[in-house]
Order: C-alpha cells, then sequence, then structure tokens
C-alpha cells in the first residue's frame, strides 16, 4: 500500500492519495501554488514504512526541510506487563495514555527524548479490555490489551 498526504500546520488534510498499486517508481509533480502560506507537512508511508517532510510556502517561495523517518512504536504485552518502544525522530513530547472501557486511567508524560523505552506493571489493575496511546504532536498509535 501507498499513501501521501498534506497536511496544513492545524492538521488538517488537505491531499491524500492511497493505492494499492505497487510503488517501487512513484512520480508526480504537485502544484503548491493555491496552497495559503504557512506550514505543512508532507508524508509518505509504504508498506508500513513512513517519511515526514516539512515545508513553508513564504511570499515567493518554498522551503523545504529534511526528510524524518516515522516508525511505529513496538508494544508487547505479556505477564501483566506492557512494554514500549518508540524512536522519537522528531523529538517531540510524547505522552502515553491508558484507557479501559470508558475512562482514563492513567497517564505519563515520556518527555521529548530520542528513545522513549517504557516498562508498565498492571499487574493491579482490574481484569477487562484496555488500551494504550502513544501520541506525538503529529501522531497517535493505540494498541488494546486484556488483563485476565
Amino acid at each position: 500500500t501507498f499513501q501521501i498526504s498534506i497536511e496544513n500546520e492545524n492538521g488538517e488534510i488537505l491531499f491524500y492519495r492511497e493505492t494499492s498499486d505497487v510503488a517501487t517508481d512513484y512520480s508526480k509533480v504537485y502544484d503548491f501554488s493555491r496552497l495559503e502560506k504557512g506550514d505543512y507537512i508532507l508524508q509518505v508511508a509504504i508498506d508500513g514504512e513512513k517519511i515526514t517532510r516539512d515545508f513553508t510556502i513564504g511570499r515567493n517561495n518554498i522551503s523545504v526541510g529534511k526528510t524524518r523517518p516515522v516508525l511505529d512504536p513496538y508494544f508487547s504485552f505479556k505477564d501483566n506487563v506492557l512494554k514500549i518502544s518508540y524512536l522519537n525522530f522528531n523529538e517531540k513530547d510524547v505522552n502515553i495514555n491508558f484507557y479501559n472501557s470508558s475512562d482514563i486511567v492513567y497517564t505519563k508524560a515520556a518527555g521529548n527524548k530520542f528513545n522513549v523505552s517504557e516498562g508498565f506493571d498492571l499487574s493491579k489493575l482490574e481484569n477487562g479490555n484496555y488500551s494504550v496511546s502513544l501520541s506525538t504532536v503529529n501522531d497517535e498509535y493505540t494498541y488494546n490489551f486484556t488483563i485476565k
């Protein structure tokens, strides 16, 4: 699967395309002349691997930032211990939130370090279905698990 999107600085998706065609050599010219001045994010995903690139449209120019890889976090739940590992290439604040079926149970600010690695002993939680959300400024990832 191949996906490409452009978001404005408010997180609104201005352009999105997805195809299941083989995308080993995708090439297209985009006309940004109708976009307003401001900051944008271009994101490209191919088979689960993503890269992003910021760009700014000025009065008479477009400045393009560096390409940044984006990798999904790793979640593992075994013996009532949840392990989370995430490479924070943007080095923006990361938040981890735990939810039961109706409420938030626990929140942790994991900071803006590059390597986020956390382990949580969940043995004191009541039996039931839970989810954990790892979120950054631009992305949110959710993992569901059950305490038995």
